[in-house]
């Protein structure tokens, strides 16, 4: 499935789209990551991080969402843009 999408954002927007085999593996090279999942378990880890990498995790919506692992906090400035909903539904 993940082959068909890139093929297929390849094709209709000319981006140089590529499957990865890992978080890890997808975040090495990448100046920019955007999560929007339902995870209920981390995806991204301090280890998965470098600098200049900006990451944007939307996805925990709800108390029982996570994207980033605790580790991430410990390594990087971030900030949030509702502070009381992160606080009740986010990361933190």
């Amino acid at each position: 499935r993940a082959a068909r999408f890139a093929a297929d954002v390849r094709a209709a927007h000319g981006i140089d789209a590529i499957v990865a085999r890992s978080v890890h593996a997808a975040l090495a090279d990448a100046d920019i990551a955007v999560t929007t999942t339902p995870s209920r378990e981390p995806l991204v880890h301090a280890e998965d991080l470098h600098p200049g990498l900006h990451v944007t995790a939307m996805g925990s919506d709800a108390d029982y969402k996570t994207e980033l692992a605790p580790s991430v906090f410990g390594v990087a400035r971030y900030f949030c843009d509702r502070l009381q909903q992160v606080r009740v539904a986010g990361e933190l």
